[in-house]
């Protein structure tokens, strides 16, 4: 029988509470037992969001700090590392430990155990991996860790595997990763479990052109270029309304003296999926605005969020949104240049329309269709 941990150290109430359901439930249809470990927050949106537990799933609990405060960030990731490396020598030799989410603080002393314990383990590597090619603002000891990644000295557990959330992601880390990385990254496609909650009635304006930004709005996510946007785009400021889908980080001022209408009720805090898809629903197209070079090597939450409200999405074209709409298919258009962009914006002001196939999109992304190619590569390396 064929069993695996579900280790989640990192999820707290509904963070990546999409992907979570979904890739649970993705290692439940490989696995015929899974074993899964997570904060009882994260455990109760993730059932929220599939309806039941898998039959196949047992659920442990564990504490995961909550709150965004640089202690408990801090305090989150020692913990983190515990659990990962504590797991990892609980499980069976028979078992496969996956890792959902890791810190890359840890990757050497999960190495390390993995060692000792010969045991299986499947490392899931997310936005951490954006600081192998992008200067990013990281504590001492992360940055140290990246030569983990890096060096072709490092001595890698015979039975440590990696994975990224698509082949597109693969191909452009190789570009920055040891060979001996590379040949143990194993690549699964972003899933998502879809229509989950019911949408509002749809109340968008007539007249006006509903153009919103969602998630987190920072400097890697376009910041500069929305306020850009918006200030060259004021001359149509009662026809085309841009707005902040998402709690807002930066100076508030800025955006709204660029004509950028920000919630005041959700501008403050994170928002549940009902909260942030009731104001996705009003929207007529979703702007993605990422540098280019900003998801070569994640995967865009975000873009999930727009499937699944069913809303089409205009966006400078990036390797990650490139690829997605070439195996999956288009979700609006991408254009290569902010001039294009801006112009795009008045065409749909004037009648534009883009034809997405959401129905067959989210047919694709199903868990149990991503499950089919994954398990072809577990069976390939004898996990």
């Amino acid at each position: 029988m064929k069993k695996a941990y579900y280790v989640d150290t990192y999820s707290h109430g509904i963070l990546h509470e999409m992907f979570d359901a979904s890739s649970l439930k993705m290692f439940a249809s490989i696995y015929d037992e899974v074993e899964y470990f997570a904060d009882i927050t994260a455990k109760e949106h993730l059932v929220k969001m599939l309806g039941r537990m898998p039959d196949n799933v047992i659920y442990h609990k564990i504490g995961v700090p909550g709150g965004n405060w640089k202690i408990i960030r801090f305090w989150k990731q020692i913990k983190a590392m515990y659990n990962n490396c504590y797991y990892i020598i609980k499980a069976s030799v028979d078992t496969t430990v996956i890792i959902n989410y890791n810190t890359m603080s840890a990757i050497y002393l999960i190495n390390w155990i993995t060692k000792l314990a010969k045991k299986k383990v499947l490392v899931v590597c997310h936005g951490e991996m954006q600081a192998l090619c992008i200067k990013q603002n990281t504590s001492f000891l992360f940055k140290a860790n990246k030569k983990f990644f890096t060096s072709d000295k490092t001595v890698i557990a015979e039975k440590l595997y990696f994975a990224v959330l698509g082949d597109i992601i693969k191909k452009n880390l190789r570009l920055y990763i040891s060979k001996q990385i590379y040949d143990k990254m194993l690549c699964f496609d972003h899933t998502a479990i879809f229509d989950t909650i019911e949408l509002p009635d749809n109340v968008k304006s007539e007249t006006v052109l509903n153009v919103g930004v969602i998630g987190i709005i920072r400097e890697s996510k376009g910041l500069s270029k929305v306020l850009e946007l918006a200030n060259n785009l004021k001359k149509y400021q009662d026809k085309i309304k841009i707005s902040v889908v998402g709690k807002v980080s930066c100076d508030k001022q800025k955006l709204q003296e660029s004509g950028i209408y920000i919630n005041e009720e959700f501008g403050n805090r994170f928002l549940s999926r009902m909260e942030m898809y009731r104001l996705i629903s009003q929207l007529d197209i979703i702007l993605f605005l990422y540098p280019k070079d900003g998801y070569k090597v994640t995967a865009s939450g975000s873009l999930f969020d727009a499937i699944d409200c069913e809303r089409p999405i205009l966006a400078l074209r990036n390797d990650y949104l490139e690829y997605f709409s070439s195996k999956f298919g288009s979700v609006g258009n991408l254009v290569d240049t902010y001039d294009r962009l801006e112009k795009e914006i008045v065409e749909l002001l004037n009648g534009k329309k883009y034809s997405v196939d959401f129905k067959l999109i989210k047919r694709l992304l199903a868990p149990d269709n991503i499950a089919v190619s994954l398990k072809k590569q577990l069976d390939y390396i004898e996990l």
